[in-house]
């Protein structure tokens, strides 16, 4: 409910396309090609709020700063 009040607010599952099995994955990472505009928004971004950051699994932290700092 929260990405839609703002305006092109996404998931983050949706916007880093984080895996369904990052529990059994030991070094996850997220499903982004380097090429992709979810990549290229991810390079323009200078902040990135993650309601209810207390929720999801340490793995989607790790997963989605991998990500980050290999794009």
């Amino acid at each position: 409910i929260a990405t839609t009040l703002l305006d092109g607010g996404r998931t983050a599952h949706s916007a880093l396309q984080l895996p369904l099995n990052l529990a059994q994955t030991e070094n996850p990472i997220c499903n982004i090609s380097k090429r992709s505009v979810n990549a290229a928004v991810l390079r323009t971004c200078k902040l990135m709020v993650w309601d209810e950051c207390t929720m999801p699994n340490q793995k989607s932290f790790e997963a989605s700063g991998r990500t980050v700092c290999e794009l």
